[in-house]
């Protein structure tokens, strides 16, 4: 029996050797050479050659190299015969180390005659699979895989960064508990072996709300944004934009979630940022990046005298601003306000523009009637019969073809081919010399809408008089200030700075941004742009898309 050791057991250990009731017969195990040795790992084989007449309770291998010694048990038959293992983990390329076979029993542990192999080295541990892969906190999981280490004290989970609890593992196979975390989503298994991460091919499913994906790509203030994903109807759900909670949510399914991107407070606009989007569920939550695309460009121009108080009007393609003496016209390729030519004498501080047809009219300053007209061609002045009576324009656009022309008073006078003004009529809505709101008007598919304050009227004219459009609460205290085109649907500003976009076809109005000031907003060739009270050489342009 030389090539037994005898190692004694705990039931021997407060005992002389002299003392030791030795066993007639004991199991008898002997190491045998390894084969399959390659950089996968080594297949240790082994035989006991005599039952003896303790029963085994245990068999497998021990092992020692690289300063280390460490054990793997063989499961299966403890009988008499032979076994084998194949290690493939917890082994180092070109280190040489030992392997004994051993057996245990109740009282002793006999090892074999030590054998070496020099390691080539293991593969890396593989996490293949995860069963099941949807799960709650506190659920056990499954993953299987390759290569995880003998012993499963020295693996380690982590679920989002969270450690997991072990219930098992063996070299293929780790059993853990689902740790409570506020994530939900989907998420890889990480295993920490040998301070190196290794993460799971088949992604664990946390439960509770998933986004999965946001469209559309690049997304701008206004736009309908829509999450798709798992878990999203939840009864305390609740959707965040930049830390920001959306409070009006257009749809909500289990797999879909629609809202309308707000404006951004206390700033001009948003400013192309990475932000967060999130959903959340109690304290468990999702979340993902998304770009948000300025809707605004800022501009300066140049060729202004130092003002801030007059409006621009849109004429034939051309943007125009009457101020100190001259009418100018902004050039947009330069971004160059140019004279395009000099003010007739009493016009006055207060001058609106209107278009008639191969003439610009200067209607007046304030409490002026003085009515000129500038040829678009030749840019010489022709004086018109005054307005009747002194008052201030608020407002021109066209019924039925005609010129209309409204004063402060919401009287409204039409233009005559005699190139005089005749009463036809007072809009809806009275105005006073002290009301507070704002005249504006725009057309939109044909038709003439005129706007105080909220309050929208659309003359129809086929009954020849004005029809209200009624889309609040959208516009209530809104206080419509100044129109300009936008895709092909009006947008408004407000004194306060927010700018609306209107939806005629479903009487809706919504924020789309926010400005600290805006005076004026008119648009150009297809292009919108907000006039920036801060300076007279600054716009800020709307970038369509």
């Amino acid at each position: 029996m030389r090539n037994l050791l005898l190692l004694i057991g705990l039931f021997f250990a407060a005992c002389t050797q002299e003392e030791l009731p030795l066993p007639k017969s004991f199991p008898v195990p002997e190491t045998l050479p390894y084969s399959d040795l390659s950089d996968s790992g080594v297949r240790l084989h082994a035989n006991i050659i005599q039952p003896g007449d303790k029963p085994i309770l245990e068999k497998g291998f021990k092992l020692s190299g690289n300063e280390r010694s460490f054990g793997v048990v063989v499961p299966g038959d403890l009988t008499e015969g032979e076994f084998e293992f194949l290690l493939t983990a917890d082994l180092t390329a070109g280190v040489l180390y030992e392997y004994k076979a051993y057996v245990k029993t109740e009282d002793l542990m006999i090892f074999g005659e030590g054998k070496h192999f020099t390691s080539l080295g293991v593969q890396p541990p593989r996490l293949i699979s995860v069963s099941p892969q949807i799960a709650n906190d506190g659920d056990l999981v499954e993953v299987t895989g390759k290569n995880f280490s003998n012993k499963s004290t020295v693996n380690s989970i982590y679920i989002q960064g969270k450690k997991a609890e072990l219930i098992s593992g063996t070299q293929e196979k780790i059993v853990f508990r689902v740790p409570n975390t506020s994530f939900a989503g989907r998420t890889p298994v990480e295993l920490i072996y040998n301070q190196t991460s290794y993460l799971s091919e088949e992604e664990l499913i946390i439960k509770g709300p998933i986004i999965e994906s946001i469209a559309p790509a690049e997304i701008y203030e206004g736009d309908v944004v829509e999450i798709h994903g798992m878990y999203l109807d939840n009864d305390d759900l609740r959707v965040s934009v930049d830390v920001r909670e959306i409070t009006d949510l257009v749809e909500v399914r289990e797999d879909l979630i629609r809202f309308r991107l707000p404006s951004v407070n206390n700033r001009y606009f948003y400013q192309d940022d990475q932000v967060n989007v999130a959903v959340n569920s109690g304290y468990k939550g999702n979340y993902e990046r998304i770009t948000i695309r300025t809707s605004w460009e800022e501009l300066s121009t140049a060729g202004l005298p130092d003002t801030n108080t007059e409006k621009i009007f849109v004429i034939d393609g051309q943007a125009l601003i009457a101020v100190q003496d001259y009418v100018y016209a902004l050039e947009e390729s330069s971004l160059r306000w140019n004279t395009m030519a000099p003010l007739p004498d009493g016009l006055g501080t207060y001058i609106h523009l209107a278009d008639a047809g191969d003439r610009i009219l200067f209607l007046g300053g304030e409490n002026s009637s003085l009515v000129w007209a500038l040829n678009k061609n030749t840019l010489s002045w022709q004086r018109l019969p005054d307005l009747p009576g002194i008052w201030k324009t608020y407002e021109s656009f066209f019924v039925n073809g005609s010129l209309h022309i409204m004063n402060e008073h919401g009287q409204l006078f039409s233009l005559l081919p005699d190139d005089t003004f005749s009463y036809t009529g007072n809009y809806p809505e009275p105005i006073t010399d002290t009301d507070p709101q704002w005249i504006g008007s725009y057309t939109w598919n044909g038709q003439t809408y005129v706007s105080k304050g909220e309050i929208i009227y659309r003359y129809d004219e086929i009954l020849s008089d004005w029809v209200p459009e009624d889309i609040s609460p959208s516009l209530q205290n809104n206080n419509a200030r100044y129109y300009f085109m936008v895709r092909g649907l009006p947008h408004f500003t407000q004194s306060s700075g927010i700018v609306h976009e209107l939806d005629p076809a479903t009487n809706s109005a919504f924020p789309i941004s926010r400005f600290y000031n805006t005076f004026n907003a008119f648009t150009l060739n297809g292009t919108a742009y907000v006039y920036d009270p801060r300076s007279p050489d600054y716009l800020i342009r709307y970038i369509s898309r």
